[in-house]
């Protein structure tokens, strides 16, 4: 890529100061980019509120241009914060209404009328030939399939954060009622895949699927994780002040879905162990909410606090002995975005999950690692609890997942 052609358009339906981790990735992204003098553009909704959670400092930067456009769905309702009763059974009325009384995909549906012919412009007026979207939600990756039909010149790169039609939202019968939406969902999907020059996957599994089904795209894809970014993380794990002698475990993140499970198994583990020091010297600490109705599994020593800024992340982790991550048995092939934060803290990670691709990496580390056996799980346990009286830590070498290597890898992709 010459000069003269580093301009880039970057289309982010989900962009800061709206939050969630959805948001993250770009953010980073676009904050390297901008660092290593492209003109980003960034294409994303006009949000009024700034959520909690938010990426909003890395995306300040003069070589990062936003572009907000209306959006067809309602702001209130993609707001990440905790909603009342009464609140909350409003959003369910309403998104039950949008998705009753529209040919429902997802929250972005409608969008193309404003993002198509403004992109389409911008492409022509600056002569921009690296366009990158990144999904979820994954109908704003069809749309930009029709702004390389109407621009064949462009390099049209998809980022797929997640998979599509495999995915439960988009599963006939349960999510999806229609069989004619479905077909259109999975015309969508082909379509997207064929006109893509590249297509970015977060996981060596998603790759799999993806080239399991659309083995004609087999050449384009090209596997770019999730990753850290050390500017983030200031404060250094390994000479932070613990010295007490409590084995403490964080967990970032809210526990939905089938996670309670692995939290459940852990005290499950403990109580069958019966050790003195498991009652008396540890404790779990965890930043989020879990499922309506989960009960918490011991609340002498596992304690639920408010979700914290991102900025504050790296100094709330250097109070901690290690990380915990969890993944549900049924979902055992992601990444939890938050084991990053422990991997770029350089710390010990717990992590359960019914094997998969991050339970073999974090294994091979020789980091603590269990199924959904409570048998392992004991195992695992007691392994961590010698480590941390030996004051020994596991490998923590992780630099291949920094964002700025894998800024490297996504620059190649560009022409």
């Amino acid at each position: 890529m010459t000069n003269q052609q580093k301009e880039i358009i970057v289309i982010s339906r989900n962009f800061p100061p709206l939050g969630g981790v959805g948001t993250r990735r770009w953010s980073k992204f676009a904050k390297y980019l901008a660092n290593k003098g492209y003109l980003v553009h960034v294409i994303t909704i006009d949000y009024k509120y700034k959520d909690t959670v938010n990426w909003s400092h890395d995306v300040d930067h003069p070589n990062i241009v936003v572009h907000r456009l209306k959006s067809a769905y309602p702001n209130w309702l993609l707001r990440h914060r905790k909603r009342g009763f009464i609140a909350k059974k409003w959003f369910e009325l309403v998104n039950l209404y949008y998705r009753s009384t529209s040919n429902w995909m997802d929250n972005a549906q409608g969008w193309e009328k404003e993002l198509i012919p403004y992109v389409r412009n911008l492409i022509r007026k600056n002569g921009i030939r690296n366009v990158v979207v990144t999904a979820a939600p994954c109908s704003v990756a069809y749309m930009t399939s029709i702004i390389k039909v109407e621009n064949p010149e462009i390099n049209f790169i998809v980022d797929f954060r997640d998979k599509w039609n495999d995915e439960p939202q988009y599963a006939y019968g349960t999510a999806i009622k229609s069989f004619k939406r479905k077909e259109k969902s999975v015309k969508m999907e082909l379509q997207t895949m064929l006109m893509a020059d590249k297509i970015i996957v977060t996981t060596n599994t998603i790759r799999h699927n993806f080239s399991s089904i659309y083995k004609t795209c087999a050449s384009k894809y090209i596997t770019i994780h999730n990753g850290y970014d050390a500017d983030d993380y200031k404060v250094d794990w390994q000479q932070s002040a613990r010295n007490d002698m409590q084995l403490k475990l964080v967990y970032f993140g809210s526990l939905l879905g089938g996670q309670p499970e692995g939290l459940d198994l852990i005290y499950k583990a403990i109580r069958e162990l019966n050790d003195p020091f498991f009652r008396e010297s540890f404790r779990i600490d965890i930043y989020g909410v879990a499922s309506a109705g989960y009960r918490n599994p011991d609340p002498s020593t596992c304690f639920f606090k408010p979700l914290i800024k991102s900025s504050e992340v790296a100094t709330v982790l250097s109070q901690y002995d290690g990380g915990l991550s969890i993944l549900e048995m049924k979902r055992s092939n992601v990444f939890a975005t938050k084991v990053f934060d422990y991997m770029a803290m350089k710390m010990p990670i717990l992590h359960v999950s019914n094997n998969g691709e991050l339970y073999q990496l974090l294994e091979e580390k020789g980091q603590y690692v269990s199924n959904y056996n409570v048998e392992n799980m004991k195992h695992t346990l007691l392994r961590l609890k010698q480590d941390f009286l030996d004051k020994k830590t596991p490998e923590s070498d992780f630099e291949a997942f920094n964002i700025a290597s894998h800024t490297q890898k996504l620059e190649k992709l560009f022409v």
